[in-house]
């Protein structure tokens, strides 16, 4: 983990279950300006941000899916 414990998230995850975003397989700390390109590249094909940014987070925080990895965008942007 990049900064060497997962106690700030703590209550971060907290508020999320309390919300029904349990995050219960969060592993990476990625970078996201792929993401970001993909949620653009979707939204000119007519795809909400709603639905490209909830495939996001559900690959990151409950899948526990590496979204800085081209292979994983690509297998996101299929689900579309």
């Amino acid at each position: 983990r990049r900064w060497g414990s997962d106690g700030w998230t703590n209550s971060m995850k907290e508020r999320g279950r309390a919300l029904g975003a349990p995050f219960e397989n969060w592993k990476w700390w990625p970078a996201t300006m792929q993401c970001h390109r993909l949620i653009a590249f979707a939204e000119e094909r007519g795809v909400s941000t709603v639905d490209s940014n909830t495939a996001l987070f559900k690959a990151l925080y409950e899948e526990g899916k590496n979204v800085s990895s081209h292979q994983v965008l690509g297998d996101i942007a299929q689900s579309f």
